[in-house]
């Protein structure tokens, strides 16, 4: 009786052990064929280097019809701007070029930094200035499946 016990004993230990052990999904490097594909932007802020914690939502101050346009990055380095959904007045249908080095992005000539990338979430950063005051813009993009 002793030795069953034992025994159950070890396969429920075993079980919870390797249950706890369990690794995350590692996240896909950041490559052009992994971060190519086509993205909608859920969150956009800018936080003031004068005050470090203040953030604005600039996501709340876009239009309807901007919240729903897609950018699509391609293999090329091309990529697409569509104004999908709901059509501006002056669409944003646009082309332009892209380019990946490392986990610096560069989206015709502006650069920003690849903060994440879990392959369905794409978080970027950049640094700009307005009236003399920097910012650092954070904008967050969901890959379309």
């Amino acid at each position: 009786m002793m030795n069953q016990l034992k025994s159950v004993l070890l396969i429920v230990f075993s079980t919870f052990f390797f249950v706890a052990c369990k690794k995350e999904k590692a996240s896909p490097e950041i490559t052009k064929e992994n971060i190519s594909g086509t993205y909608m932007l859920k969150a956009a802020t800018a936080t003031s280097a004068l005050t470090g914690s203040q953030t604005l939502n600039l996501y709340d101050m876009m239009l309807p019809c901007e919240k729903d346009d897609e950018v699509t990055l391609k293999t090329d380095f091309t990529v697409l701007y569509a104004d999908a959904g709901i059509k501006c007045e002056q669409p944003g249908d646009d082309t332009g070029t892209w380019n990946l080095a490392g986990n610096i992005i560069t989206l015709d000539g502006e650069t920003a930094t690849v903060e994440k990338f879990d392959g369905s979430t794409l978080i970027i950063t950049s640094e700009g200035a307005e009236n003399g005051i920097s910012f650092k813009y954070t904008s967050t993009f969901s890959k379309k499946r």
